[in-house]
């Protein structure tokens, strides 16, 4: 009976090393100690047909105005230049039409995907360009892959299996947990200081996030969901570091209300 547990113990440990050093040879082959903007695009084209399928039904607008309004706005964000990888992604934004969902999220390929719920408790263009410009730092600084590697979901080798198409991981999976994954709170911090950089040079309010943590703040509101994802200690610290960091850029620009409000009317 001991040598029969023994030569069990044996093969389990044998078959264990062999995934251990497969999970190595995967990680090693790709030398993924730094991803390239190649491999953020390859992960990103995984998971969006994933992502299209888990949501079918619910994405887009019917209103043509209201399309055109989305792509003037991202492309705003995207053609200034802190993005520098415009050329490189097919930067896109698509409306999940889910009224009672405050949240959004970015591919590593640069899809934005922004629940209908979020859009409306935004008030003005000054905000929903602040919060592109937000998350569109994810895909261009790579933190939006960095998230799956950093999740207790997946590991390294996960990403490696996707790069490298061996068909071991599960992409549609990892599809259904990524819209729910929070970045780690410098990631976010940084996000905040790039949405004051991306609007400073414009006639815009910079401190779009700003104005959407005061009004989250307010008696008769609920914070979104979208803040549970892109967390803050100490939520009054991240005001003031994004009210220092617009102080040179002027801070009584525009936020253009209305036309945020005629959007939403079409959407």
């Amino acid at each position: 009976m001991l040598q029969k547990t023994t030569f069990t113990l044996l093969i389990f440990s044998l078959l264990f090393s062999s995934c251990r050093e497969d999970d190595r040879q995967v990680i090693a082959q790709l030398n993924l100690d730094e991803y390239s903007t190649e491999h953020n695009l390859t992960i990103g084209d995984a998971l969006e047909p994933e992502i299209e399928n888990i949501f079918a039904g619910k994405l887009g607008t019917t209103d043509e105005v209201a399309a055109a309004y989305l792509d003037k706005m991202l492309n705003l964000v995207v053609n200034t230049s802190a993005v520098t990888t415009r050329e490189v992604y097919d930067y896109k934004i698509s409306v999940i039409n889910e009224d009672t969902r405050t949240s959004s999220f970015i591919l590593p390929n640069g899809h934005l995907y922004i629940y209908s719920g979020l859009l409306k408790f935004l008030e003005t263009e000054s905000q929903f360009i602040s919060l592109l410009a937000h998350e569109i730092y994810y895909a261009e600084s790579g933190a939006a892959t960095l998230l799956i590697e950093d999740s207790d979901d997946f590991e390294k080798k996960d990403l490696g299996d996707i790069l490298l198409d061996n068909g071991r991981v599960d992409v549609a999976q990892m599809a259904a947990v990524y819209p729910t994954l929070a970045y780690q709170e410098p990631a976010a911090e940084a996000a905040d200081d790039f949405s004051v950089e991306v609007l400073c040079p414009f006639v815009y309010e910079p401190r779009g996030i700003v104005k959407i943590i005061q009004k989250a703040q307010s008696p008769d509101q609920t914070m979104p969901e979208w803040f549970d994802l892109r967390p803050a200690e100490n939520m009054s610290s991240r005001v003031q570091r994004m009210n220092v960091n617009a102080e040179p850029c002027g801070l009584d620009g525009v936020k253009n209300a209305a036309e945020y409000r005629a959007f939403l009317e079409r959407l």
